[in-house]
């Protein structure tokens, strides 16, 4: 039951896969592996996609109003919840996957050089990275909705980005160069 889950997952955000967005991440992953000169920015641009392409059911179910599909289908909430890890955790091995199928191309398309000790490691950080972020995302997404996790996080993030802010900005003592004083001239 929980592999049906997955299943409807893919289902659901099949529409979405398109050649126009598959084109649309080997144009932004070649440009920035060109400026950059890094073959390893697939795995990064790859992962960053696969996590918005992860909450697309949540969105397309709350829209569709899909969540009383899986009740007629006899899907308790525990197998949705366990199916849509497997399907996160599919997701994230088949991005990778593909991250390194172009980040061994790109040596060769852009003359650049590629470490392989370097990219086990970013794939292994950016694969655990991303794994958490989906860890964190997707207990909102089944508590408040697609919606409403995203007001919440966006309204976390702004907050926290106005409070770092103000905290760079505000001028602590001995800090700011108004409240350090002049540096004694050195005599000759």
């Amino acid at each position: 039951m929980i592999l049906k889950v997955a299943v409807l997952d893919y289902k659901t955000i099949k529409p979405y896969l398109t050649m126009k967005n598959l084109l649309i991440v080997l144009g932004v992953t070649f440009f920035l592996a060109f400026v950059n000169k890094n073959t390893l920015i697939p795995l990064s641009i790859v992962s960053v996609f696969v996590t918005i392409y992860l909450s697309y059911p949540f969105a397309v179910g709350e829209q569709n109003g899909i969540d009383p599909l899986y009740r007629i289908l006899g899907l308790t909430r525990k197998e949705v919840v366990l199916g849509r890890y497997l399907w996160a955790f599919s997701m994230n091995l088949i991005g990778i996957l593909f991250g390194v199928l172009l980040s061994l191309l790109l040596p060769m398309v852009l003359s650049l050089p590629f470490d392989l000790r370097e990219a086990a490691f970013t794939m292994l950080l950016l694969f655990f990275i991303f794994s958490l972020m989906q860890a964190f995302q997707f207990p909102l997404f089944f508590k408040l909705g697609y919606m409403k996790a995203r007001i919440a996080r966006t309204t976390r993030l702004t907050v926290r980005t106005i409070f770092t802010i103000l905290f760079i900005a505000t001028p602590k003592k001995g800090r700011c160069s108004r409240c350090v004083p002049a540096p004694a001239q050195q005599r000759r």
